[in-house]
């Protein structure tokens, strides 16, 4: 058994369930007066509450490469314009149409032996 002695709390708590009442006591939190040189007491490990840390943050980071093809087409039309230029000519011809009319005149009164024709009218000739 413990070394029971003083510990400066109540009395009433002396005795069987001494130890029990100074189980979150250690040691060193005896004022040191109350501690006698040469007398050591030992007491059973106390497992004290976790003290827990902010949590730390770890980031993996994973880098996929993606291909997205971007296709601008291009389309080249050639026009080949044919230009029908109709030329109008208007060629002009002259010609000269000499014509010659012949008149027959008879001068003289017709005779008995020819009798003058009422049909008969003077005519003339085109060439």
């Amino acid at each position: 058994m413990y070394n029971q002695r003083n510990c400066g709390c109540h009395q009433q708590h002396h005795g069987a369930s001494h130890t029990s009442h100074h189980a979150n006591v250690f040691p060193n939190q005896m004022m040191p007066a109350q501690m006698k040189p040469g007398n050591v007491n030992v007491c059973p490990t106390q497992v004290m509450p976790a003290q827990v840390s902010p949590t730390q943050n770890v980031v993996n980071k994973n880098i996929y490469k993606h291909i997205v093809p971007h296709v601008h087409p291009t389309h080249t039309t050639t026009v080949n314009e044919h230009i029908i230029q109709n030329q109008h000519f208007f060629p002009h011809s002259q010609s000269v149409v000499n014509t010659c009319k012949s008149e027959n005149v008879f001068c003289q009164q017709p005779t008995m032996m020819c009798p003058p024709n009422p049909c008969h009218k003077p005519h003339g000739h085109y060439w």
